[in-house]
């Protein structure tokens, strides 16, 4: 069937009444294909670009920088990313800016960003930062201190947006002029993004604290219904000790407490941060990633430091099943370790006589490479510094309740954060002179 010329005349004067309609509903729908929450997208499923081997190692060819990069699972994801920008949120090619150096627009400045998305100036002469983006390697669980350094880049580049991701795990943020940071779904299409457009997500519901009874009834949360897993398997036949470390770490994470600044015997308390999340490795070579746990600012010698107390689970050899440990990590000017590693598990660690528990310490410590340190010469200095934890042969960290919900505001309980964090402290200490010793 032919169309008349009038027919054809009539739909087109259809379109043009219906244009700023379907523009509307177009806009919409291309916008809405990338505001959804891209926490777990799986950036795998993006195009990577061609690979070439050069003597052989393989290496892919970045389109941005126009030369060969070598793959690595950090590259991978980076690649992963530049792509989902170009297909997905329509990210112009010459807009993007990849391993771009932040000397470029802040001077002297010595780091350098993953991805920076740009954006023209005011001037229409000149193009800024409008985005930037921090890729890990997928094994790397995202933490506090990953995201504090998206969101420093974003502070220098004076970028509107910034997003943290390790392919499987993707955070995104907005900043605005005055420094203030919300969480949002996902960067949306570039044209959104350069007017600002954004959708907030809600504030994640808090930590809910379970009776003493609910832990009972379910003593084994933490082996196996957290990522990653908090304590071990090891644990669940020594029940009446799991339900005391379900107790006292469900106290730390409880943010409806805080402690306040206070003056210690040896250390001053500047804030209390609450529940952050942080990676650090030990002296065995083990990792922990991501891990959730309860951050104290402090003031000690003249230096500020961040010491965090945490529970996971770990294992001695691939053979054992996973024990339970408490960990205390000092972040030192941006360097973090792990200070002290008490062993839930071990004999003598924790003592429950009636409804009373004793937790305590042996005093073995590792000094870096040089291996094993002398628990007397430990003594020898707690005794000078912190003598009210030594016990005989044990360092006495604490004595808490068995029957009763711990709170951060109970005494006791804030008698074993002083005595934990002292006692790390001095081992930090005993470790410098050591190695003071060994190199002169």
């Amino acid at each position: 069937m032919r169309i008349s010329k009038q027919q054809i005349q009539r739909i087109r004067r259809m379109q043009e009444k219906h244009r700023p309609f379907l523009q509307r509903w177009k806009e919409a729908n291309i916008i809405a294909t990338v505001n959804f929450e891209i926490e777990d997208y799986d950036f795998a499923d993006e195009r990577l670009p061609a690979v070439e081997t050069i003597d052989d190692v393989d290496y892919y060819y970045d389109t941005i920088r126009q030369k060969p990069i070598r793959i690595t699972p950090e590259e991978t994801v980076r690649q992963e990313v530049v792509s989902f920008l170009i297909d997905k949120s329509n990210v112009p090619v010459h807009m993007l800016r990849v391993e771009e150096s932040l000397a470029h627009h802040v001077k002297d400045c010595l780091d350098r960003s993953d991805v920076v998305i740009m954006r023209m100036a005011d001037d229409h002469e000149s193009v800024v930062p409008l985005a930037v983006i921090e890729c890990k390697r997928e094994e790397l669980e995202l933490d506090d201190n990953m995201i504090a350094q998206a969101q420093k880049y974003a502070e220098q580049l004076k970028c509107s947006f910034f997003m943290l991701t390790n392919g499987k795990k993707t955070l995104c943020f907005h900043r605005d002029a005055d420094n203030n940071v919300l969480r949002i779904k996902s960067f949306r299409k570039y044209t959104a993004m350069l007017n600002e457009e954004y959708t907030e997500l809600p504030a994640e519901a808090g930590f809910e604290r379970r009776s003493l009874d609910e832990i009972r009834t379910d003593p084994t949360y933490f082996v196996y219904d957290v990522t990653p897993y908090e304590m071990g398997t090891e644990t669940v036949a020594h029940e009446e000790k799991l339900i005391f470390c379900s107790n006292l770490w469900e106290c730390l994470l409880d943010d409806e407490y805080a402690l306040v600044p206070y003056e210690y015997d040896i250390f001053t308390l500047l804030k209390d941060y609450g529940v952050r999340r942080i990676s650090w490795g030990n002296a065995s070579g083990g990792s922990f990633n991501g891990c959730r746990c309860r951050s104290f600012r402090i003031s000690y010698q003249g230096k500020t430091k961040i010491v965090s107390l945490a529970f996971s689970d770990y294992t001695a050899t691939e053979k054992d099943q996973s024990k339970t440990g408490l960990f205390v990590i000092v972040e030192t000017n941006g360097r973090i370790h792990s200070s002290l590693q008490i062993p839930m598990d071990a004999k003598n660690v924790l003592q429950i006589h009636g409804s009373m528990c004793s937790i305590n310490h042996t005093g073995k410590i590792t000094v870096g490479a040089t291996g094993a340190g002398k628990i007397s010469d430990l003594r020898r200095l707690v005794q000078q510094d912190y003598p009210k934890i030594i016990d005989g042969q044990l360092f006495k960290l604490g004595i808490l309740p068995t029957n009763r919900i711990l709170r951060l505001c109970d005494e006791a309980v804030c008698d074993f954060i002083e005595n934990i964090i002292s006692y790390t402290l001095i081992r930090d200490d005993y470790r410098e002179i050591r190695l003071r010793e060994v190199i002169p």
